[in-house]
């Protein structure tokens, strides 16, 4: 049982470490334009319902196959599925919230990114460096 749980560990923060690194540097060094195109979702109803689906669906994933909260750097796997999984039910039912807290601007979308790239490194780390 442990293995599996550890396997699941590595396995998540193989993926979603260096997505998570891009993502921060993508949505740093492309602010403006990523603020342009939330503006655009937020009035596309299908995409941005979407887009809510899809963080709940990753969320409950990786909560079901790691949701251990023990303090250790696999902490950072279960709070990334927590992030994921309870950002996916308030963009479902609270539609405004993502734009109005997240993509308000330029500088928001900058911070997120600086937040998600650091974030990316620590999963790096699990699923790399403590994983060999």
């Amino acid at each position: 049982m442990e293995s599996n749980m550890m396997a699941s560990l590595y396995a998540i923060a193989q993926v979603f470490g260096p997505f998570l690194a891009v993502i921060g540097v993508w949505s740093f060094v492309f602010a403006k334009g990523i603020s342009k195109v939330w503006a655009n979702v937020k009035t596309t109803a299908c995409t941005l319902y979407l887009a809510g689906l899809m963080q709940l669906l990753l969320g409950i994933f990786i909560v079901r196959n790691y949701n251990v909260w023990e303090l250790h750097m696999g902490v950072f796997i279960t709070l990334f599925g927590w992030f994921l999984l309870i950002r996916g039910l308030l963009i479902l039912f609270f539609p405004d919230f993502e734009h109005k807290l997240i993509m308000k601007n330029e500088g928001s979308v900058r911070l997120w990114g600086i937040i998600a790239f650091i974030w990316g490194l620590l999963i790096c780390k699990v699923g790399y460096m403590i994983a060999a």
